[in-house]
């Protein structure tokens, strides 16, 4: 199914359709959480992760978005962060269904940048473009907070020399 037709929903519409999958639900919260909504978001986040008690990125998202306003939007990634290590999740995706399914997902996002880590390469396949640009300006500030999400870089090996 497109990504288009899955997110199809106006941000504040009414009842969430109960019949939805996992997935459906997971796109309809990034759709609204797009139109910088995050306490709507909350119902489609809470609803994938109950279809799927396995979609940890979804119950992350659920407790970010409860942590937010509209207003906060700016700061997203950061919470989101804060989250997730409060959460004390130990890896996302955490399983196969979810990591296939944000792979896919991820084959229709802006080409990746370089020097991010495996965290991310996941966040940034999330068809949230706060999250993407926030992403870019925490590489291009060199946020402390965001080290984790870039790759480390190797400073050049140490060469001996002969004692003099």
């Amino acid at each position: 199914m497109h990504l288009d037709r899955l997110v199809q929903c106006p941000p504040k519409a009414g009842p969430v359709q109960s019949h939805a999958t996992a997935e459906e639900h997971f796109l309809r919260g990034c759709a609204v959480l797009e139109s910088r909504q995050p306490a709507a978001a909350v119902r489609h986040f809470q609803l994938a992760h109950h279809r799927n008690h396995a979609y940890e990125l979804a119950a992350i998202l659920t407790f970010t978005c409860m942590k937010m306003r509209s207003e906060d939007m700016p700061q997203l990634l950061r919470i989101l962060l804060k989250t997730f290590h409060q959460t004390s999740r130990s890896r996302i995706p955490s399983c196969s269904r979810e990591k296939d399914f944000l792979a896919r997902i991820g084959k229709l996002s802006d080409p990746l940048p370089g020097e991010l880590s495996a965290t991310g390469v996941m966040l940034w396949r999330l068809p949230i473009s706060p999250i993407r640009q926030q992403l870019l300006m925490a590489r291009e500030e060199q946020f402390e907070w965001a080290a984790e999400l870039f790759s480390e870089s190797k400073p050049a090996p140490a060469v001996a020399t002969a004692p003099a």
